[in-house]
């Protein structure tokens, strides 16, 4: 296959992907959900806080929890932490000094599972993540590997340079020197370097941190991750998609 035909058989996939997602969109079930709210995104518990939880919030402040008993502490003050991050619009760098723990790589899977609920754990949410993304990308056979067909997505959708900018303040969320940033602010140093769980673990930041996936210079690639591959979101296709077929 030459290099055109590959570009306009890589053009057509992905425009029959987005336009089968875009009937799905259309449903009644859909635009209900779109009415209560999309996904897990801005998930907000309705449990209570658990009794105790001011001295744990300390320990954790404090970095004096490890092992399981770290895991409970923030699992006991979950409740807290979406009520700063959604409610409140408690901003990064705050948010960092009263839970440092959640800014770990492996800390966001967790708190991604206990937004979705379900028994759901840091491990099945990243394979998981890993296995639909990677139904994705292996429909792009002009790519060897799975990291190569992303990168070839991202440049097709004009967003790679944009998703591994700089980080500003205010700006999308990026991957930056092996790091995630949001709000310009690092998040989590990546313990595994690749490409595949970088770019989940940025989709994961959008339920995590409440962050809008609309960005207009990431928009199309946050609609891969968050409702395509992550399905934390409902969302219509962005309109920037349609230039891929020109």
């Amino acid at each position: 296959m030459d290099s055109k035909r590959a570009e306009n058989a890589t053009r057509q996939l992905i425009i029959n992907k987005f336009k089968n997602k875009r009937r799905g969109d259309d449903s009644k079930e859909v635009t209900d959900r779109k009415r209560r709210r999309s996904g897990v995104l801005n998930y907000l518990p309705a449990d209570k806080e658990d009794e105790g939880c001011g001295d744990l919030r300390y320990k954790l402040r404090q970095g004096m929890l490890r092992g399981a008993e770290l895991d409970e502490a923030m699992s006991k003050t979950f409740a807290d932490r979406r009520i700063l991050v959604v409610t409140k619009r408690l901003s990064v760098p705050k948010l960092k000094k009263l839970y440092p723990a959640l800014f770990q790589e492996m800390e966001i899977w967790a708190e991604l599972a206990r937004i979705r609920g379900g028994g759901s754990t840091k491990e099945n949410e990243l394979e998981r993540a890993r296995e639909n993304l990677s139904k994705v990308l292996t429909k792009f056979q002009v790519c060897e590997t799975n990291e190569a067909a992303l990168e070839h997505l991202l440049i097709e959708l004009r967003e790679e340079d944009a998703l591994y900018a700089a980080p500003t303040a205010g700006g999308p969320m990026v991957i930056w020197r092996d790091a995630l940033w949001v709000e310009g602010e690092k998040v989590a140093d990546f313990e595994i370097l690749n490409k595949i769980d970088q770019f989940l673990t940025w989709g994961a930041a959008f339920s995590v941190f409440a962050q809008k996936p609309t960005k207009k210079s990431t928009r199309c690639s946050a609609y891969l991750a968050t409702v395509m591959v992550l399905q934390t979101d409902v969302l219509k296709p962005p309109k920037g998609l349609e230039r891929i077929t020109q």
